[in-house]
């Protein structure tokens, strides 16, 4: 196994002015270059705290999630832009805010694999190598959970850590772009968009708060988790899952305009996807939900 360097990430915006934990890809890349895995570190996470670790690096992190009984849950990095269009990963604070309230210490995941992501069409990126899916599994063991948040693309290593949660049944929680990622193949991406555009762009696109109405099956784990029949989400996308990529999922919550607002993959711990993005919501139902998942992590944790 490659050494483990954990990488301190700043509190800052993106191109859209977006609130962000950022890294440049240059600092990421320098590292793999080593002959080492990056992984994301958060210090201005709450659970960091005068004397609750003396030195901040992947080890001590690593320790002390086992002495505190914490799952520490990795939430995929995405390639964007910073705020004077630089070459960044980012992860949003909102995300690792409600993954420390929740209960778990969250590190990032980075691809190992030095690309130009920002700038190469997916039918041009290079398929990951074998010792590229080794690191990527060697980070990912150290893990007892994995979020992917929001994205635009799917890349090869999006997918092949979502491969990795089910061939291990590690617990995966898909939010927005990360719920449509369940659904693709993995591999080489050809097709680089097997989503379909909204019916009704004004209900799904630009809502901070809530927007509109889900309805939840009952037969679904998302049911057993919020004991509701029914619930007010926000909105922020333009693609949707069309019918015919959902063999295998259970649809989970849809809208009135049957938009698939939730899947999930049974005889699974924990595979669930959602289009809305609960990390910008506080209610009792986005905490039932991140709650869930950390209690599963931890579940994890214990047999893995």
């Amino acid at each position: 196994m490659k050494p483990i360097q954990g990488v301190n990430e700043i509190l800052s915006y993106d191109k859209d002015n977006d609130s962000m934990y950022i890294v440049k890809n240059s600092k990421i890349e320098k590292i793999s270059n080593n002959g080492k895995i990056a992984v994301g570190l958060f210090p201005n996470s709450s659970f960091i705290t005068p004397g609750s670790l003396k030195v901040y690096n992947f080890d001590n992190l690593l320790h002390y999630s086992l002495v505190k009984n914490k799952p520490l849950i990795g939430i995929i990095e995405w390639p964007y832009y910073g705020m004077k269009k630089e070459n960044i990963f980012e992860v949003p604070d909102s995300v690792v805010n409600k993954v420390v309230a929740s209960g778990g210490i969250p590190i990032g995941i980075f691809p190992t694999q030095v690309c130009d992501f920002q700038h190469t069409y997916l039918a041009d990126m290079p398929e990951l190598t074998k010792e590229e899916k080794k690191d990527l599994d060697d980070v990912l063991s150290f893990c007892s959970g994995i979020i992917k948040p929001g994205t635009f693309k799917a890349y090869e290593f999006d997918k092949y850590i979502h491969s990795y949660t089910l061939t291990n049944d590690m617990p995966y929680f898909g939010i927005c772009g990360g719920m449509q990622i369940m659904t693709y193949p993995e591999g080489k991406l050809t097709n680089t968009n097997p989503n379909k555009d909204v019916g009704n762009i004004d209900l799904h696109s630009g809502h901070d708060g809530y927007a509109h109405s889900i309805k939840i099956n009952h037969e679904s784990k998302l049911y057993d988790i919020l004991k509701k029949d029914e619930i007010l989400v926000n909105s922020k996308h333009k693609k949707c899952l069309p019918d015919e990529s959902l063999e295998g999922f259970l649809v989970s919550a849809t809208a009135d305009d049957k938009t698939v607002e939730a899947i999930e993959i049974p005889g699974k711990s924990f595979q669930i996807g959602v289009q809305w993005h609960p990390e910008l919501l506080d209610d009792t139902n986005t905490d039932k939900l991140f709650n869930s998942f950390i209690d599963e992590s931890n579940n994890y944790k214990k047999i893995k």
